[in-house]
């Protein structure tokens, strides 16, 4: 062998391993991505519910850092544990009522009595569609009258009555939270008796021969029916098919029957029947008294399941760190928030925001605040003081009208957008929530630009207006008060003009005008560029690189709050 043909190989070999690991690291990665997700999201539904349930007992919420007595109240909590025991005992009784059915004689009566059943409804709701057809009506109303007979027959009474009970233990199973856990208990061995009384004595070969002859009829049936334009409106020939099919497998089920070993097999499962009932009389009496639990709600069957490994997001990208639960005291409002990647968050707005946090404007919008409120102060006191409601209905309407107009400024764009990007940049500094961040994000996005091209052209002329329509009310409202001949001289010499003291809010207007700064509108262009490119990471995931070549995705998992899951809106 030369030695070129040996590099050969072992190229052959190396590049096989490339490729193995091109197509095997993705789908790990993916696989692990989708795995830390699905965990994370539980974890973050079943904290919730945990705190909700603490909330519904104790009217609090327990914190991040205590979470172990939030799992030590879950798991000593009387009454969930009660439910979750009665729905082991329920299941418990279902078990035994499964092994009962699965006796072969009743295994092949359940299917074939369902079925009967099934096309009985099914000639009934579809009757209306067989009216234009006299041959339908009459084959229609002939097979309803055979399988009729399957409830009650002299022919075959040994059948009907087994048939009865087999229904009637299925029908106990299905409403077993209908029924006390004890009463469902004795239902069931009162059904196994009689099942021991008729199954023995079923007329096999009659059923048999009469099933085939109501086979026959159906078969008949459905052939006309296809022959019409029926099936373009209903499925009941393709429906009475498909449970004749089944009713057939029954019976064939049922000619294979051994009847003379069933009550051997009744007796093994009421010997298993009286042994829970027996446990359910003397080890769990208070418990069964109550109605059974085939499944827990969705909330109980999460806090049972509820432990250590809830507290802390699986994803390590930033270490250990525990789930975030974001409430106010006295509230029935909670927020259960992943920590992923809030901390990076954070200190990506603080950079973006760094440069936009000290801008000149701020402190006179809120000077411009502070002024209204002392006015509005002044005019409510004046109010009080010298009883202006006595005298004049419209000089106390328009006093009213006046100071809530002033308590909102919604309405002047300049001031609401100046007062929204003011709030988020002082809560980016104590806040890292992404629950409360993203929609101050959402709101002063769209913000910065216009923010931007007011402050680099000076432009507050919807402020100026706002305030000067303030101004010419609060001048009427003084006229009214100096001119009211009902008020007494002596307290309208003692109130001075409101207008002397809102003035000094056009004062700060000036001083703002001053204070612009064109330079700061590329700041505030700058800082929405990197809020939203931060906050597209944040929302799609951050790419840490793998072998060299391949990105795993870190990504915040979400939140749930107040039941509303942040992944699914």
């Amino acid at each position: 062998m030369t030695q070129g043909s040996i590099i050969l190989k072992l190229l052959v070999v190396v590049f096989g391993l490339v490729l193995w690991q091109v197509i095997s690291i993705p789908g790990k990665l993916w696989k692990e991505e989708a795995s830390m997700e699905e965990t994370s999201r539980r974890n973050l539904n079943t904290l919730y519910e945990a705190q909700n349930y603490h909330y519904s007992k104790n009217k609090s919420y327990i914190p991040s850092d205590s979470l172990e007595n939030l799992l030590n109240f879950v798991r000593t909590d009387s009454s969930l544990q009660e439910k979750q025991k009665i729905g082991e005992l329920t299941h418990i009784l279902v078990g035994n009522i499964d092994q009962i059915l699965n006796v072969p004689v009743i295994s092949a009566i359940s299917p074939l009595s369902k079925s009967i059943a099934e096309i009985s409804e099914d000639l009934d709701f579809n009757a209306r569609y067989f009216v234009n057809f006299d041959n339908l009506v009459q084959q229609r109303e002939a097979l309803k009258a055979g399988v009729n007979k399957f409830n009650g027959t002299i022919e075959f009474p040994n059948f009907c009555e087994a048939r009865t009970y087999v229904d009637s233990l299925n029908y106990l199973k299905e409403s077993i939270s209908d029924h006390t856990l004890q009463n469902a208990t004795l239902m069931a061995q009162r059904y196994i008796d009689s099942l021991k009384v008729y199954i023995p004595q079923v007329e096999v070969s009659t059923v048999e021969k009469y099933w085939g002859e109501q086979v026959a009829a159906m078969n008949t049936f459905i052939r006309d029916i296809r022959r019409t334009n029926i099936t373009s409106i209903t499925s009941v020939d393709d429906r009475i098919e498909t449970f004749a099919k089944v009713a057939d497998e029954g019976m064939k089920a049922l000619t294979e029957v051994d009847l003379s070993k069933s009550n051997s097999n009744l007796d093994n499962q009421k010997a298993a029947l009286d042994k829970v009932h027996n446990s359910f009389i003397t080890d769990n009496f208070l418990l069964t008294q109550r109605r059974g639990i085939l499944q827990l709600s969705e909330a109980d069957s999460v806090l049972v399941k509820f432990d250590e490994s809830y507290f802390e997001c699986p994803d390590r990208f930033d270490g250990d760190q525990r789930y975030l639960v974001l409430y106010e005291e006295g509230k029935p409002s909670v927020t259960i928030e992943s920590p992923n990647l809030l901390d990076q968050f954070n200190s990506e707005l603080l950079e973006a925001t760094g440069p936009i946090s000290d801008i000149s404007i701020y402190p006179y919008v809120d000077q411009v605040r502070a002024s209204l409120d002392s006015t509005a102060k002044l005019m409510d006191e004046v109010k009080t003081r010298h009883r202006l409601s006595r005298y004049s209905t419209e000089l106390l309407l328009n006093l009213k009208e006046v100071t809530a107009e002033m308590q909102d400024l919604s309405n002047v764009r300049f001031f609401r957008y100046v007062s929204s990007v003011k709030d988020f940049v002082d809560t980016v500094k104590t806040e890292k929530a992404f629950s409360r961040l993203k929609p101050m994000i959402e709101n002063v996005s769209n913000q910065f630009d216009t923010l931007a091209t007011r402050v680099e052209t000076g432009n507050i002329r919807d402020l100026e207006e706002r305030l000067n329509y303030f101004g010419t009310k609060i001048q009427n409202l003084d006229s009214l008060i100096a001119n009211n001949s009902r008020i007494p001289a002596r307290s309208r010499n003692q109130i001075q003009p409101f207008y002397d003291t809102y003035q000094s809010v056009f004062g700060v207007v000036q001083e703002m005008k001053g204070a612009f700064n064109s330079s700061d509108g590329d700041k505030f262009r700058q800082a929405r560029e990197m809020i939203d490119e931060k906050t597209a990471v944040m929302l799609n995931g951050y790419e840490e690189p793998v072998y060299g070549v391949f990105y795993k995705k870190h990504k915040n998992h979400g939140f749930v709050q107040n039941g509303m899951k942040s992944w699914e809106q």
